[in-house]
């Protein structure tokens, strides 16, 4: 299953999306599993914009969740990580509500996370 991840924070999501790919990708499960999706060139500007990370997602839903938790706990300011999956079911992370969970909270809503990307209807 492909799962998109945009972006929007204190950086431009193109920073964030960057960062997070960068994150991603530093663990060997996720090698190669991560693209880059640019939005169409908009007239005036110079080239493409990065839109969002298209990533394909075999059995590791959890290994995704717990990354992307983490990665917001990184996080200065606000940012937000909408993860949609290809029947269109999405779920938004929030690096404000993630950064100061307890490790107990932060479990249980990293299960969340993942039982949702995991459940396709």
């Amino acid at each position: 299953m492909r799962i998109l991840l945009t972006a929007r924070g204190a950086e431009s999501g193109g920073d964030e999306l960057r960062a997070m790919r960068r994150w991603l990708v530093a663990e060997e499960e996720f090698r190669g599993r991560v693209e880059l999706v640019e939005a169409p060139v908009v007239p005036g500007h110079l080239g493409p914009a990065l839109d969002a990370l298209s990533v394909l997602l075999g059995s590791s839903s959890g290994a995704l969740a717990t990354m992307l938790v983490e990665f917001l706990r990184t996080r200065k300011g606000r940012v937000e990580v909408t993860v949609t999956r290809s029947d269109g079911a999405a779920v938004t992370l929030n690096a404000e509500r993630v950064r100061d969970m307890s490790p107990a909270k932060m479990a249980e809503f990293t299960a969340e996370v993942s039982r949702t990307l995991r459940d396709v209807d």
